[in-house]
C-alpha cells in the first residue's frame, strides 16, 4: 500500500514532496511506497514502480539500493544523459504493515546540482550590497 494512503497523510505529503534530500521507500520485492520530487530529480525519471526499473538509469544505483541494509551508507556512481552522477545513499530499515520497508536518502555529492546552488549563491552573494 502507497504511504499516500495512510490516514492524515496529505500533511506528511506536502512536506516529504517539499524537503530537497531524495527520498526513497520501498519493500522487499523493490515496489516503491513513495519517491519524492528530490529524488525523480536526481535519479533523472518522472515516476518509480519499482527500483529495478532504475536499471535503465544506471545498474549500480540500482544494485546500490538492493544492497543497502539498516544504517547503511553507500556511494554509488553513473552515468546519466551523458553527465557522471555521484550519490550519497543512507539507509534506515522499518516495519509498515507487517513487511520490512527501506528508506533511502540520495544525496548529490558532486553533480550539477551542487554547481548551480554554488553558483546560485555566488550570484547572490555579488549582487547584494557592501555595508561599511
Amino acid at each position: 500500500m502507497p504511504i499516500w494512503n495512510w490516514p492524515h497523510s496529505w500533511q506528511n505529503r506536502k512536506i516529504v514532496q517539499h524537503i530537497g534530500v531524495g527520498l526513497v521507500v520501498f519493500d522487499g520485492s523493490g515496489d516503491v511506497a513513495l519517491i519524492n520530487n528530490a529524488a525523480k530529480r536526481l535519479l533523472r525519471v518522472p515516476r518509480l514502480g519499482n527500483i529495478d526499473d532504475l536499471d535503465r538509469v544506471g545498474p549500480a544505483l540500482t544494485t546500490g539500493l538492493r544492497t543497502l541494509g539498516p544504517r547503511d551508507q553507500q556511494l554509488v556512481r553513473f552515468e546519466a544523459e551523458g553527465e557522471p552522477i555521484q550519490l550519497a545513499l543512507h539507509a534506515s530499515v522499518f516495519r509498515m504493515r507487517d513487511r520490512e520497508h527501506t528508506l533511502v536518502s540520495l544525496y548529490d555529492i558532486g553533480g550539477r546540482s551542487k554547481k548551480r546552488k554554488w553558483k546560485r549563491g555566488r550570484i547572490s552573494s555579488a549582487s547584494s550590497p557592501m555595508k561599511s
